[in-house]
């Protein structure tokens, strides 16, 4: 194991990479659905947010804790 404090990233990042995979998600979904005879799967690119925000924020709770430990 290293000694090494993991970095925190700053909720601007975090934002900015929800923006990114809202797009990118609501891009593939809208494909697929569109392939599949025009299905809404407007939900999914909500879940796909939702998974990836909460890893982030997890990641970025982990990283505080490990800075705070003498």
């Amino acid at each position: 194991m290293s000694d090494e404090t993991p970095k925190v990233m700053g909720w601007g990042k975090i934002i900015a990479i929800l923006v990114l995979v809202g797009l990118l998600g609501g891009l593939v979904l809208g494909l697929i659905g569109g392939a599949l005879g025009g299905l809404n799967m407007g939900a999914g690119v909500g879940v796909v947010v939702g998974v990836v925000a909460a890893f982030l924020v997890s990641k970025r709770r982990a990283a505080l804790a490990a800075q705070k430990k003498p």
